[in-house]
């Protein structure tokens, strides 16, 4: 930026018997008229500033920040030596005032001058403002800090080092929008409110992304610096840099009271990749070796680390992201108060937590015009202050579910930082996996880092910038660089990306170093990858076998989604393979938008994808041809064909035979299903009062699932994956034959397996919504001992659980819902609330789904029990 006004200042020049003169010397110096100082302060006349001009009238105290900065703002170039000169005058016209006294503390006249302090001038290569300092020059003052919150204990040990004296430089680093600022305005604030506290002093540097020369930056630090010791003499502040430096430390040396240096944007330190400029070398090396009480400290967004002498005295620490709780409350705070807590807290970890970025998403929530494409707009409706806390919610959580949506001026701010980045600090390698991690949107560990990164020091690079979160034994690019990033890869670039991805998920799953909850983000993850490229069997097959490790999440509606949109984009009935993935896709995701299946036409659909795989005109994994013929079977037992339905099953045995012997999971899944059409058949026949045929059936359904369980409890798979699946599997089993056993009037036989298939569940090892089943039924077997206290607990986590899934927006969860109102109907007749069983059982009744009859039979025959207790009740005669 060219300098347009400029003046030659000597040292008479800049002298002044009073604050007003003062004030005319500076208008003088740089040719500003009083108007052109007046336009930055609103509330003032030209009156009342010609009479503090002319030592009329006392500056108000509260007012003198807004002064300064209006000086700055009309285009005085505000030297440290000029700010010394304004707080001395001013506190010495305000002491002489004969009324209306305005005493202030020393504390208060300190927290001017660290304000003030924010305004120096900087040399002419740095004289564009930043966002920051545009931000003070608008609300002058300190930082407020009182509304901080969040990283309490990361502050308390900072704050602890800096006390002990123990650190000379303590460097804070952390990425764009993570608070640094914030965080040093904190220390700031804690320091001078203490009793005691040492001598401040706060320099804010210009961004780094206008490119100023370290040596400028530098001379900046040193200006403030040797102001702030009172060393104004023009002839050490025009001496060589060395000299200068020489004076300030010898200064620091000499005073008792202690130092706190607090220097924000530190990041002109560098030059280069991973090395310091030569200036600032010097100054730190000089700084640490000096016998001075002073600590610097650093904020910056890149930090190379020190591995030269005296390192002892070096502590490098990271600002931590916002954890998920503290993201979620600041959205709160923000204009979100009104979206449930579990959507802000995604989107605390969508953003990486950073508080930045946690606001423009709440902008991006608030008001949706911010958005930069039209196929990105929900509505046109900008009278935000009467958006409904469900318009807003639905905004979220379509912005988490394509977060490409999150981009715009947070992307664009970012990508003028990548730029320079990768242009000045990475190397080609680094740079080759930053692009990689940007397709990544989950923190990996070292089995998937293994196969996308050649070295860990690549991955220091990328630290050194602050580019990657600070996830414990994890690396992930920051969310929303990850989103600028992506936005520069080519087409061809992210299919060979994603290529590299499905190897390295892959072989994190079969190593097993994971969580569940990480399992199951990596089914989703690999399943969108295989979405995008049009692989839809390869993403069917994944979630037959473990989608429920995703949908479990709440992952089902995203998936869905972008199923939905993929399907609609090409012509997937060209070829077999594409056929069947997209029918499967369908029929697994069409319930998590909300729309439940017809059952006709999925019928009609699974019969021809069967009959594919008979004609051998397509190829299915086990599981997923044993997910085809479930369904068929339910159909024929939903229209009471059971002998069609087991000779289906007989008839496509051969399909498994490869597999019975060395899959225990097909073996099992065999036999569960010839107990499934058992159990069924026995219902119906139990509902025909065919009483004779239904315990003969009932207990042979209860032998299958019997070995079914005992066939999996014994079975191990050494791919933690698939060890998993047997456990799930298992819960299910178990659950199924704890519920049988119940309705054979073996109720305390049941309870140990249901506890089994409960404790398994809740550990997640199980479907979408099976554990609300098992529950419901351990309520049931519970009910049938007569322990009604227990079953009333369990039919409380049934409903609870039921509705969480209906909430999510599942339609079979929400078709399920009815059952457990008929559960609980029953509970209820037997605890003797014979009213509130006989509404539940009345309003669930006509709901009941064809494939749940039995619940139907349940309601019909309390409802007959409610209507003979009446008809008893009256038939009494008087006593």
């Amino acid at each position: 930026m060219v300098r347009t006004k400029t003046a030659t200042v000597s040292t008479e020049q800049r002298l002044a018997i009073h604050f007003g003169a003062f004030l005319k010397s500076l208008r003088s110096r740089y040719s500003i008229r009083q108007a052109d100082v007046l336009a930055h302060l609103p509330h003032w006349t030209q009156a009342n500033y010609s009479r503090v001009e002319n030592d009329e009238q006392a500056p108000p105290f509260d007012q003198l920040a807004a002064i300064y900065a209006a000086l700055s703002q009309a285009g005085a170039e505000l030297t440290p030596q000029d700010r010394q000169q304004f707080l001395t005058l001013a506190r010495v016209r305000i002491a002489v005032k004969k009324s209306h006294l305005d005493r202030k503390s020393d504390h208060e006249w300190e927290v001017l001058r660290v304000t003030l302090s924010q305004f120096d001038h900087r040399p002419a290569a740095l004289e564009t403002l930043t966002t920051y300092q545009e931000r003070l020059l608008a609300h002058p003052g300190l930082m407020e800090t009182r509304h901080l919150l969040g990283r309490a204990d990361w502050l308390a040990s900072v704050l602890t080092t800096l006390q002990t004296g123990a650190r000379k430089i303590v460097v804070l680093q952390g990425p764009s929008g993570i608070g640094k600022s914030s965080e040093l305005h904190r220390i700031a604030d804690h320091f001078l409110s203490a009793e005691s506290h040492p001598h401040v002093v706060l320099c804010v540097l210009p961004n780094v992304e206008q490119q100023p020369e370290p040596e400028n930056t530098l001379d900046s630090l040193l200006g403030s610096l040797l102001a702030e010791l009172g060393l104004t003499n023009e002839t050490i502040q025009r001496a060589t840099r060395t000299l200068r430096i020489t004076s300030a430390l010898n200064r620091l040396e000499k005073t008792a009271r202690p130092a706190l240096i607090l220097v924000d944007n530190a990041e002109h330190l560098m030059e280069g990749r991973d090395r310091f400029a030569p200036c600032w070398e010097d100054f730190l090396e000089r700084f640490l070796r000096s016998k001075h009480h002073a600590v610097l400290v650093l904020a910056t967004k890149e930090w190379p680390g020190w591995r030269r002498g005296e390192g002892i005295f070096v502590e490098e620490r990271m600002v931590p992201a916002f954890t998920v709780e503290e993201g979620a409350a600041l959205l709160q705070r923000i204009g979100l108060a009104e979206v449930p807590v579990e959507c802000l807290q995604q989107a605390s970890e969508a953003v990486g937590g950073i508080p930045q970025c946690l606001d423009w998403v709440a902008s991006l929530a608030k008001e949706p015009l911010w958005l930069d494409a039209w196929d990105e707009l929900d509505d046109l409706n900008y009278q935000e202050e009467g958006a409904s806390g469900e318009t807003v919610t639905r905004r979220l959580l379509r912005l988490l579910q394509d977060r490409a949506l999150l981009s715009g001026k947070m992307t664009n701010k970012l990508s003028r930082m990548l730029e320079r980045i990768i242009i000045y600090r990475l190397s080609a390698e680094a740079v080759q996996v930053l692009n990689t991690l940007s397709l990544a949107p989950i923190p990996l560990g070292k089995p998937a880092l293994e196969k996308l990164c050649p070295r860990p020091s690549l991955l220091k690079e990328l630290r050194t910038v602050s580019l990657l979160t600070a996830h414990s034994q994890r690396v992930q690019v920051l969310p929303m660089v990850a989103v600028a990033v992506r936005k520069r890869l080519s087409p061809e670039q992210q299919r060979s990306i994603e290529e590299q991805l499905i190897e390295a998920y892959q072989r994190w799953l079969d190593t097993g170093e994971m969580s569940d909850r990480e399992m199951g983000m990596i089914i989703t993850e690999l399943t969108v990858i295989y979405l995008r490229q049009h692989r839809l069997l390869d993403a069917a097959d994944l979630l037959i076998y473990y989608g429920w490790l995703s949908f479990n999440l709440s992952h089902g509606p995203r998936l869905a989604h972008i199923a939905e949109q993929v399907i609609q984009t090409f012509d997937w009935r060209q070829f077999p393979d594409q056929q069947c993935g997209g029918l499967l896709l369908q029929y697994i995701l069409t319930p998590f938008l909300g729309r439940p299946n017809e059952d006709e036409k999925q019928a009609v659909d699974f019969q021809q994808l069967l009959d594919m795989v008979l004609d051998r005109k397509v190829t299915l994994q086990p599981a997923t041809t044993m997910h085809v013929i479930r369904f068929l079977i339910l159909y024929e037992a939903i229209n009471f064909r059971f002998e069609k339905a087991q000779a289906l099953l007989e008839s496509c045995l051969s399909l498994f035979e490869p597999y019975q012997i060395t899959h225990p999971d097909v073996q099992a899944s065999l036999l569960a299903q010839y107990a499934w059409i058992l159990a069924r058949w026995s219902e119906y026949l139990e509902e025909q009062e065919a009483i004779e045929k239904v315990q003969p059936m009932r207990e042979k359904a209860i032998v299958l699932y019997k070995q079914c369980c005992t066939i999996l409890s014994t079975a191990h798979e050494a791919s933690p994956l698939k060890d998993r699946l047997l456990r799930k599997r298992l819960s299910a089993y178990l659950n199924y034959l704890g519920y049988q056993l119940t309705r054979n009037g073996q109720a305390a036989e049941s309870l140990p397996l249901l506890e089994q298939s409960i404790k398994l569940g809740e550990q997640g090892y199980c479907n979408f919504g099976a554990l609300a089943a098992a529950y419901g039924d351990m309520s049931q077997a519970l009910m049938e001992l007569g322990r009604l206290e227990e079953a009333l607990a369990f039919d409380e986590k049934a409903l609870a659980e039921a509705k969480r899934c209906a909430d999510s927006g599942d339609a079979l969860s929400k078709n399920e819902l009815w059952i457990y109102y008929v559960n609980r109907g029953r509970l209820y007749l037997r605890i003797g609330k014979i009213e509130e069983a006989e509404q539940l059982l009345q309003e669930a009744k006509p709901h009941i789904q064809s494939d749940r009859n039995v619940y139907r039979m349940f309601a019909e025959s309390a409802i007959k029990e409610i209507k003979q207790r009446r008809n008893q009740i009256a038939n009494k005669p008087a006593t």
